[in-house]
């Protein structure tokens, strides 16, 4: 039986990975911030809150996952696909009315700037028509930017992660972030089922764990976005 503490998901145990197994330090390894947006739309999937099919996200379910940063995360794509922005107008919102037309927002009071607002809308419908579904690739690109900084901030409050905060000479400021006592023993000790065939094969993609198969639609996305930035980095 696999008794990890209920508010722990994917991305929680993605980051328990980076701890030494002595000093109980988080070390993260390059690309990291990928592969954990990356546990974010497993973590999403694997509670129902979306669906994949062929490489995108086809549903949507708003949920309420009670993990601060996830929750977020989620919101941010219901309201995408809620407004029919570029990309998103074609995944299926579950249980909310679709607002294509409307704006997001209370509408600007003076009457030229509502109309500036109109035309921004008519643009983006227009652009949203015609544009393709978002691939998993781009949700990862767009959920990637300083996720770590939120989930090791997330993970102190809940007691997973403690913070060694100091000041290098006095005024540069740097944290050392370790696992919790309480969350050490689970740092190398992954789940099982499919929750735990998920965190292997997204794992794998920056070297935590050896290479798994089969990879999945979004560890395989995880390494093509990987794949890409090392390519624009040479």
């Amino acid at each position: 039986m696999d008794e990890r503490p209920p508010l722990m998901t994917l991305p929680d145990e993605l980051l328990l990975l980076c701890a030494d197994p002595r000093t109980k330090r988080l070390k993260l390894p390059p690309y990291f911030n990928r592969a954990l947006a990356g546990a974010v739309l497993a973590e999403f999937e694997l509670r129902g809150a979306i669906t994949i099919f062929d490489n995108s996200i086809t549903t949507v379910q708003p949920l309420t996952l009670g993990e601060p940063v996830a929750d977020r995360i989620l919101g941010a794509l219901v309201l995408d696909v809620q407004l029919g922005r570029p990309g998103a107008k074609q995944t299926r919102l579950l249980g909310l009315d679709t607002n294509y037309s409307g704006l997001s927002g209370p509408a600007p009071e003076r009457p030229f700037a509502r109309r500036v607002a109109r035309a921004r809308v008519n643009m983006r419908a227009v652009v949203a028509a015609e544009a393709p579904p978002r691939g998993l690739t781009q949700w990862i690109q767009l959920f990637s930017h300083n996720l770590d900084k939120d989930y090791r901030e997330s993970m102190e409050a809940r007691g997973l992660l403690t913070a060694d905060r100091q000041r290098v000479l006095g005024l540069v400021p740097w944290t050392t972030w370790s696992a919790a006592p309480g969350a050490a023993a689970l740092a190398h000790s992954r789940p099982t089922g499919r929750r735990g065939l998920q965190l292997d094969a997204i794992a794998a993609t920056v070297g935590l764990v050896p290479s798994a198969a089969p990879a999945g639609p979004i560890a395989a996305a995880v390494s093509v976005v990987i794949e890409n930035d090392k390519r624009r980095r040479d």
